[in-house]
């Protein structure tokens, strides 16, 4: 699951590709989540999925931009709040409690 979870970051090692990119779209993520479903048939792929995409969901709340629908917007979105802070902490603390 951790390894799932930072997932998206492998935009971190591919040339051409800016981080925060299409690697952290959620229109990327649902494709290959259906793709997944197809091939494999497995309901319990949603729990992975939720890990990925839970890593997009803390990028674009956090203090950064993504492109949350790359390839039908290529603009960048996101909140400002700062990374460490009560909102943030909290939001962390709620999330690793689901």
């Amino acid at each position: 699951m951790f390894v799932l979870s930072v997932l998206p970051d492998i935009d971190l090692c591919l040339p051409g590709i800016q981080h925060r990119g299409p690697t952290h779209s959620i229109i990327v993520l649902v494709t290959f989540l259906l793709l997944f479903l197809m091939l494999f048939r497995k309901k319990l792929l949603i729990p992975y999925f939720v890990a990925v995409f839970q890593h997009s969901v803390a990028d674009f709340l956090t203090w950064g931009r993504i492109q949350l629908f790359w390839p039908i917007s290529k603009t960048w979105s996101g909140t400002s709040i700062w990374p460490i802070g009560p909102s943030n902490i909290s939001l962390g603390w709620f999330s690793a409690r689901l």
